[in-house]
């Protein structure tokens, strides 16, 4: 039998210095690790490797790599992202990290570090679906990769698609599109999967956790069937995509009342990033245009749609919201259109439920970025219980536009429910705090507000202090705080005052040293006698000497049955 010429069933791929030739596809038996090694990575990514790879490794090293793959050398292989990464033992252990979309840029641990034997391995484990080339179901015949005489190619046929999107819309008909190849490829996905965990671990696992390898594969399917088209609409239409296929997973979620994956966590911030880029190149100049202002008005019902909704989301739909404000609200008839519409929404809302508050934020976000503040600030004060994280976007925005005046209002009227925000949302807060000090006219004012907000705050309000060249007041809040859990002491910024201004740590050197003594622990004890050298050193400096003297001798003689902390001053060569 010719290599060229299959038996039984199976599939298989040729590689040629510089050419792929395409696959031979029988109707027999596969096995389980067959399809889950083409779930993780795209037919059209693998085929794209492959020629890379027969263009940049050399022959030897490819037959290397393969015997390798034969003989199970590839001990570890995970598909993360846009990269491989693997273990091969080749006597030593070497780990392999192969990216998928740039092949030649992959690395190996081992001496060559690119384009090694190892590297090729791991690319023949994905290209032939296994570990072990020879170790297949009886029945199916797998022929050995031929380098140098490929088979012509036997392509079959494809069904045409049922609906073809076209760049005039109607978006209607982009939607059917993005549902048909979302179904098509999640019913691929979980057969697969279904397969595995049945057979292999006895369970159905998170569906949602393959999301990441699934979203490529789908926003494929749009930059292929889109790569002809004029911009904007080639945009759109990827902004389309990336919000069908987030709500898609919010369903999911609902549906299944799970949570997302660790790798689901990742995926979202790739997603929402994607998000960004769609929406930024295409709105800005979309928007202007009256042929896509029905696209326009279909996204903002997406949003309005999810935004809305109650359950727990997995994108942050308020900052896709905000970005509408920005962008396509800053639009007078869209503005005036959109204000209507929520002021109605807000009147039919009960007070005090999701709906209400929603619709309060949204209504405050188009009034502030038009520049509406004394009107934001009214409908966000109707709400009984509001989130300080929600309030960060309108301080931003004010801390942005320089609006010193209106943001001292906004932080006051907030400065009790501040109190009780996250120790990351009071710094952000602190921060605004600081800009407003820096910049304003009444900086006491925000000060005020930032010590209200003490101990949280702390770092953000002693890092002021210091640069501002309020040292004696930056002792003074060290002071006031010494021995909380919450705050502590910056080593740097004590080095820099030693350096500086030593004579201004003297009552904060002899407060910290009198707590370690209290403390009454071997450890403690030599901490106190390490700070009392400094103040030695301080008094000295300062030509203070007999004050030290009189200092160090009542110290000794307080604390004269403490036998320890007696060792340690000896040792410290504080007393004889």
């Amino acid at each position: 039998m010719r290599k060229s010429e299959v038996t039984g069933s199976g599939q298989c791929r040729w590689i040629e210095a510089g050419n792929f030739s395409g696959e031979i596809f029988g109707h027999g038996r596969r096995t389980v690790s067959q399809d889950m090694h083409r779930d993780f990575i795209p037919h059209e990514k693998i085929e794209a490797m492959a020629a890379e790879a027969a263009r940049c490794l050399d022959p030897e090293l490819l037959e290397r790599g393969k015997q390798y793959c034969r003989d199970g050398r590839v001990e570890y292989t995970r598909v993360f992202g846009p990269m491989i990464y693997a273990q091969v033992n080749d006597g030593k252990k070497y780990i392999v990290q192969l990216q998928i979309d740039n092949f030649s840029r992959s690395t190996c641990t081992c001496a060559r570090k690119q384009l090694c034997e190892h590297i090729a391995a791991v690319f023949f484990y994905h290209y032939n679906d296994g570990p072990q080339l020879d170790n297949v179901s009886s029945g199916v015949d797998v022929p050995i990769l031929d380098l140098r005489h490929p088979p012509e190619p036997i392509v079959q046929p494809r069904k045409p698609f049922p609906v073809i999107p076209t760049p005039d819309g109607p978006v209607e008909r982009w939607f059917k599109y993005y549902e048909l190849q979302y179904r098509r490829l999640r019913e691929d996905k979980c057969a697969s999967i279904r397969s595995f965990s049945y057979s292999y671990l006895g369970y159905q696992p998170d569906e949602l956790y393959f999301s990441p390898r699934f979203y490529d594969e789908f926003t494929a399917c749009l930059s292929l069937q889109s790569e002809h088209w004029p911009l904007p609409v080639k945009d759109l239409f990827r902004l389309y995509g990336c919000l069908f296929f987030m709500a898609g997973l919010e369903e999911e979620v609902k549906e299944q009342s799970q949570k997302s994956s660790f790798m689901d966590s990742f995926q979202i911030s790739v997603i929402e990033e994607e998000f960004l880029n769609a929406f930024s190149s295409s709105i800005i100049t979309a928007w202007r245009q009256a042929q896509y202002q029905p696209f326009l008005q279909k996204l903002v019902e997406i949003v309005h749609l999810r935004f809305f909704q109650k359950q727990e989301q997995l994108f942050d739909w308020l900052w896709i919201y905000r970005l509408l404000c920005m962008d396509v609200f800053s639009d007078q008839e869209w503005w005036e259109k959109e204000k209507a519409y929520l002021e109605e929404k807000m009147e039919k809302a009960e007070e005090g439920g999701w709906e209400y508050y929603a619709t309060a934020l949204a209504l405050a976000s188009l009034y502030i970025t038009g520049n509406r503040k004394e009107a934001a600030l009214t409908v966000l004060q109707k709400p009984r219980k509001k989130r300080v994280v929600d309030m960060l976007f309108y301080l931003e925005y004010m801390v942005r536009e320089e609006e010193w005046d209106a943001l001292l209002v906004w932080l006051r009227w907030m400065a009790p429910a501040v109190r009780n925000a996250s120790p990351g949302v009071i710094e952000k807060v602190c921060h605004y705090c600081i800009r407003g000090a820096e910049n304003s006219e009444a900086p006491e004012q925000f000060i005020k507000l930032i010590r209200f907000w003490l101990p949280y705050g702390f770092d953000v309000y002693a890092d002021y202090l210091l640069e501002a060249g309020l040292h004696r007041e930056w002792v003074e809040l060290h002071m006031s705080y010494l021995g909380r859990k919450e705050t502590g002491i910056d080593r740097g910024a004590l080095r820099y005052l030693e350096s500086l201004d030593p004579a201004v740590l003297i009552p904060l050197y002899h407060q910290w040293a009198a707590r370690l003594i209290e403390e009454k622990s071997r450890k403690s004890y030599k901490e106190a006698v390490r700070l009392l050298k400094k103040l030695r050193h301080i008094y000295r400096k300062q030509k203070r000497k007999e004050e030290w003297d009189t200092f160090i001798s009542h110290l000794a003689s307080y604390y004269r049955r403490l036998r320890a902390f007696q060792e340690e001053l000896r040792k410290g060569k504080l007393i004889s």
